[in-house]
């Protein structure tokens, strides 16, 4: 009878450690995704504030003219516009010969 009892005992500690460490891995595995998400949050809060920069520094009419200006080659009223052409030059070196004299 003492037997019976003892090996209901352990069965039953056997069921709750199993339980525990289920509810331990399932708790490690929500830290984790918590992380991730709080990294992700913290991305996204940088790259919002960013934006929200560039949204300030364009809402000043004299830098959305400036960005208008430098990226579409637009001209103002009364100026003209001058465009520059470079010709490609050649990256091989000469070398005078030596042995003519």
């Amino acid at each position: 009878m003492k037997f019976v009892r003892w090996g209901i005992v352990v069965c039953l500690l056997g069921l709750l450690g199993y339980g525990v460490y289920g509810i331990f891995l399932q708790r490690r595995g929500i830290e984790r995704d918590l992380n991730a998400l709080v990294s992700e949050k913290q991305r996204i809060t940088e790259e919002n504030a960013a934006y929200e920069a560039k949204i300030r520094y364009y809402e000043q009419p004299e830098n959305l003219l400036k960005k208008a200006r430098e990226q579409y080659n637009v001209k103002g009223a009364g100026e003209s516009m001058l465009i520059v052409v470079t010709t490609a030059t050649s990256t091989a070196s000469s070398t005078p010969s030596s042995t003519a004299r």
